[in-house]
């Protein structure tokens, strides 16, 4: 990507990846617009993040003791403070939550664009890069504009990223670690790219270490301290504590690799890797490429620790696929520059072939945007259950989609995903004592209802046969209310208080798994 004598087909191949690009870019903008007022979930797990948005509005904590009424999720709370922030223009709602993801996107995409432009003295290569990451918005489930905090922290960490890289003073430094550590205040897992900076700082530029590795690293544990004096301990317990007693997905290990990273980027991979091979001296002796490798190994291991722990989703690639792009606009324009001076050969042939597989690149990941906005059969079955649980008289337990019950005046419950991470720890007393507030919720008929995504949901394990029984279908449909992104679940099944003469229970036979190990 540089301004050789181009042939004709070398032209027209560089002249077609400009269009290509702006219509992905553009597609990516018209679904994110068309979807960004929907009042019902994109993601089933975005409720939640409403939930915890609107106690932030109400002054109520982020991180108490798990009970019924509200467990925090896992993770740090910066994305709440902009949303809840933003909340006070727009009004309560998704729109502001998904108003920060996508600010932060479009963000991301400008960032891809100056740091690749900025590495390689070439717009063009820049443009190309911000493109081929707005292609891969439905490979990571299209999760750029919904509700949920990793836009944010890919913004917040492509901007350190950038500044250490370009910026070489005192002052630039300790911007870049304030950034690092609001990347983690985004979200903690950030704090592997920070682990991965440190080996670059202590082998190629020992002075970044204080304004930068020390920074972010004072910060974070001032924070924590902070936080957890602020929460009575609970800040820690579900920033780190949780996190850590999730599984590991066996199967990930290997399945990231070559499944995810190298079905989707095996182009990008493929020119990483020869250019690295062609031209390694040199790129061994340049600190800009030794800085860029360590951030790739950083945020590409970041990605597959996420991905590997049980409930990592699509979302876990979005790091993995940022840093890939930029390795990869980079790694294209030095390839064309420097394999015409090593090979000694005409490089049109060369060139030809390299815009001919990013071509092909572009294409893998095509996509209809049309399925990704919810249809106005769905904003009509959403509309429809609300109503139906407005009328029913007393409080309504929706586990997974709680903010349904809110919408319709209810009273507003933990959500499911927060409540199984509880669960699912190895911390027996805080799990004990949350099961045991669900089961005398039950026992108690604290409910007039309870909805669930699937007829064998967890929760019935709780006692909830004693007092409840099946009553009827919340959609008589196979097709409307689900999530447009993630997994596709939705509330399906009303259960209601038994009345005094009332059959057996039915045995029904399991439709779908239950809802433990989706993404987070």
């Amino acid at each position: 990507m540089n301004n050789f004598k181009l042939s004709r087909l070398s032209k027209l191949f560089k002249t077609v990846l400009v269009p290509i690009s702006i219509i992905y870019i553009v597609m990516f903008i018209y679904v994110a617009v068309s979807r960004i007022e929907y009042p019902f979930e994109l993601n089933w797990i975005e409720g939640g993040f409403l939930d915890v948005v609107e106690r932030v509005l109400d002054g109520m904590p982020i991180y108490t003791e798990p009970t019924l009424e509200y467990v925090p999720f896992i993770y740090t709370p910066l994305y709440y403070i902009l949303a809840a922030a933003a909340a006070g223009v727009t009004g309560p709602g998704f729109l502001a939550l998904r108003l920060v993801s996508f600010v932060s996107s479009l963000l991301c995409l400008v960032i891809i664009y100056f740091y690749v432009s900025r590495e390689t003295k070439n717009r063009y290569s820049g443009f190309i890069s911000a493109g081929l990451f707005a292609a891969f918005y439905n490979v990571s489930d299209s999760w750029l504009d919904i509700g949920r905090n990793d836009p944010l922290f890919l913004l917040i960490l492509l901007s350190a990223l950038y500044i250490v890289r370009f910026y070489r003073n005192n002052k630039s430094y300790l911007l870049a670690g304030i950034l690092l550590f609001l990347a983690f205040f985004a979200k903690q897992s950030s704090l592997i790219v920070i682990i991965f900076l440190l080996g670059y700082a202590v082998i190629f530029n020992r002075k970044i270490i204080l304004p930068v590795i020390v920074g972010a690293l004072v910060l974070l544990v001032g924070s924590t301290f902070f936080m957890d004096r602020l929460y009575d301990g609970w800040y820690s317990y579900f920033v780190f504590e949780l996190p850590f007693n999730h599984d590991i997905t066996l199967s990930y290990i290997a399945l990231f690799w070559t499944e995810e990273l190298l079905r989707i980027c095996m182009v990008p991979i493929g020119f990483i890797i020869y250019n690295l091979y062609l031209n390694f001296q040199s790129v061994r002796k340049t600190p800009g490429w030794r800085f860029n490798l360590f951030a790739a190994a950083g945020m590409i291991f970041m990605a597959w620790f996420l991905r590997i722990h049980s409930g990592g989703g699509a979302n876990a690639l979005l790091p993995a696929l940022a840093i890939i792009t930029i390795i990869f606009g980079i790694s294209v324009n030095h390839l064309l520059i420097r394999s015409r001076q090593k090979l000694g050969i005409n490089n049109n042939k060369i060139t030809e072939l390299a815009y001919f597989l990013i071509i092909l690149q572009f294409i893998i990941p095509v996509y209809n945007p049309f399925t990704l906005i919810p249809s106005s059969m769905d904003r009509a079955a959403g509309n429809n259950i609300v109503e139906n649980i407005r009328k029913i008289n007393g409080n309504v337990f929706i586990p997974s989609h709680g903010y349904l019950a809110v919408k319709a005046g209810k009273k507003r419950y933990a959500h499911a995903m927060a409540i199984y991470d509880v669960l699912r720890s190895n911390d027996d007393e805080t799990a004990e004592k949350l099961g045991e507030d669900i089961r005398q919720a039950f026992k108690n008929s604290e409910y007039t209802a309870a909805i669930y995504d699937y007829i064998n949901s967890p929760f019935r394990s709780y006692d909830v046969d004693t007092n409840y029984v099946f009553e009827k279908y919340m959609v008589p449909n196979d097709n409307d209310f689900f999530p447009v992104t993630g997994t596709k679940i939705r509330p399906q099944y009303l259960f209601g208080l038994k009345h005094p003469r009332v059959d057996d229970f039915p045995v029904f036979e399991m439709i779908g798994p239950m809802p433990l190990d989706t993404e987070e």
